[in-house]
């Protein structure tokens, strides 16, 4: 057991797909006026987290500014412009490879019991999965199916399979949200992949895509701890508009 505990909060990539707002998208306001990301730091110190972690990109002066928090380390992708979370991921090896740590992306809301479960159950490879994603996507979308992914695990929860295109409702039994706990371990595990697998464009992959291709080679690797409270991911306009409805 890893006795201190990180954070890493990915926040460097701009949002193209929410149009309308020239800001990082984490600083979008939710109820009781605060922001999503100023929400996922309490949740972290709220599970007694204080080791913050950022990793940055678009616009990142606004997003410290906005924060002001003295606590806070953040750590700068260059290239946030031309790749994806997996290489904002990578930025933060020295962390990840000394404590223990929660890994957030920085669009989404979620309640203290998400991060409190991945700490209880310290697997070297853990992911939070939303049990009540259909009632989310139906508000989201006239079709679930449009944005949601495969999402399988087996009688003792390790993750069978994530991020494919489904063809049908009963090859999602949740979604992932966007939450990961990783011990240095496991992310020796996950670094020695990324080097060994040809088929891994650091630039282009996305997380999702890295676990599907892991758990591949990796079977019964990677956990999963359901999630039942209030979760919302902002992706689109659509989700800014309706988000107050879900949280």
């Amino acid at each position: 057991m890893y006795k201190k505990v990180s954070s890493i909060i990915l926040a460097a990539g701009r949002g193209k797909r929410l149009k309308g707002i020239n800001y990082p998208k984490s600083l979008i306001k939710i109820k009781k006026n605060e922001s999503l990301i100023k929400n996922i730091i309490k949740v972290m110190e709220d599970n007694n987290i204080y080791d913050l972690n950022i990793v940055t990109g678009y616009k990142k002066e606004i997003l410290k500014s906005h924060l002001k928090n003295k606590k806070i380390k953040y750590i700068f992708n260059s290239q946030w412009m031309k790749s994806n979370m997996v290489a904002s991921l990578l930025k933060a090896d020295s962390i990840l490879s000394k404590n223990y740590n929660i890994i957030s992306y920085s669009d989404i809301f979620y309640k203290k019991k998400a991060v409190e479960d991945l700490l209880k159950k310290r697997h070297d490879i853990s992911i939070t999965s939303s049990v009540n994603w259909k009632k989310i996507w139906t508000k989201r979308f006239k079709d679930p199916l449009i944005d949601a992914e495969t999402f399988d695990f087996d009688k003792n929860f390790f993750l069978n399979e994530i991020g494919n295109k489904p063809k049908k409702l009963s090859q999602i039994k949740g979604q992932y949200m966007g939450l990961l706990g990783i011990s240095p371990s496991g992310w020796k595990k996950i670094k020695f992949f990324i080097k060994k697998e040809k088929s891994i464009d650091i630039k282009k992959i996305s997380i999702t895509e890295l676990l599907s291709k892991f758990i591949r080679i990796h079977p019964k690797s990677i956990k999963v701890i359901k999630y039942e409270d209030n979760f919302m991911e902002i992706d689109f306009k659509n989700d800014n508009q309706i988000k107050d409805q879900l949280i």
